[in-house]
């Protein structure tokens, strides 16, 4: 593995979705993980990222942590 991508995320889907593809479309020659922390959106950012980033790893918090906290949660992966 070469990098790894930590997002955190709150409401943010059409960002969140243009941000990994961006990633998807750019990002050449470097083994990359992609990892998705969700505080509780209630925008379907969880459903959108699972089904068009399979290969992500979605974290989906059942509350607002915050960003530290997530952050940390993204870095513990």
């Amino acid at each position: 593995m070469d990098l790894t991508i930590a997002l955190i995320s709150y409401n943010t889907r059409d960002l969140l979705l243009a941000c990994l593809q961006s990633i998807r479309e750019t990002t050449r020659d470097l083994i990359y993980e992609l990892v998705v922390v969700d505080n509780a959106s209630a925008d379907g950012s969880v459903e959108a990222v699972r089904s068009r980033f399979p290969h992500a790893v979605v974290l989906s918090n059942t509350h607002n942590t915050g960003y530290a906290k997530a952050c940390n949660q993204a870095l513990a992966i």
